[in-house]
């Protein structure tokens, strides 16, 4: 299967031609576009060179995989709106991953001994809060893996959440530059080299492929939306206003 995966959830966007058969995928192709502009005409004509570059046609993508979330409100609309309409064109499937389990998936393959690990992947929510999902490092392969819950945590409580054995990874660590730098860390706490941090192409092209073997698939070219997991600024205020609250 011949696979477009995107991935734009933060300040710049990635994307990545994958071929992926019998449980393995290979990466053809990967690039990552500047963050300014990264705007549609940017990212279409990035897709149309790497895909020339490649000698694929645009109806020879049978899967689009894409990361929808958490991540930035724009970068994460650009991506799976630019799925979609992709999808949608020549006919391919759409599917999409969880940008943190990106992140993880990204730090298990990159060749780390500690099977053991537990991977804190961390993004930043703004007003001190953070996105946080944890797995075992073993078990993301594993043919019955659950899917990790997202949570929502204040920073403050995510630092007091980490224990022994955990590998933290993540563009959310920028936050807690001083503490990583320091390695003032609880004991038994580890962090995974910085270029593993950001999400890649990539990762969301090999996590697509695997769901799909497993026949965990996504929703339609139509039902398929980015996932914020929180409301904007904007929305938070108006919801307040409405009830009330001060």
């Amino acid at each position: 299967m011949k696979i477009l995966a995107l991935e734009t959830s933060g300040g710049s966007a990635d994307l990545a031609l994958l071929e992926s058969r019998s449980g393995e995928s290979q990466t053809i192709s990967a690039r990552q576009i500047p963050a300014q502009p990264r705007t549609a005409q940017s990212l279409a004509p990035a897709m149309k060179i790497a895909l020339r570059e490649n000698n694929w046609s645009p109806a020879e993508v049978e899967m689009v995989a894409v990361a929808t979330g958490p991540g930035s409100f724009t970068g994460l609309r650009l991506g799976v709106t630019s799925a979609k309409v992709f999808a949608y064109a020549v006919g391919a499937r759409v599917q999409g991953v969880n940008t943190l389990e990106g992140i993880a998936w990204h730090v298990s393959r990159s060749g780390l001994s500690d099977e053991s690990a537990r991977i804190r992947v961390v993004m930043d929510a703004q007003r001190n809060q953070v996105f946080s999902m944890a797995c075992f490092m073993a078990e993301l392969s594993k043919a019955d893996y659950p899917k990790p819950s997202i949570e929502i945590l204040d920073d403050d409580a995510w630092l007091q959440s980490l224990e022994p054995g955990d590998l933290l990874a993540g563009p959310g660590l920028n936050k807690f530059g001083d503490l990583v730098n320091s390695k003032n860390l609880p004991t038994g706490v580890s962090v995974a080299p910085s270029e593993l941090w950001r999400p890649s192409a990539t990762a969301i092209g090999q996590l697509a492929w695997r769901d799909f073997e497993r026949g965990q698939t996504s929703a339609d070219v139509w039902s398929l939306m980015p996932r914020y997991y929180r409301q904007s600024a904007a929305e938070e205020k108006r919801a307040k206003e409405e009830s009330g609250r001060p």
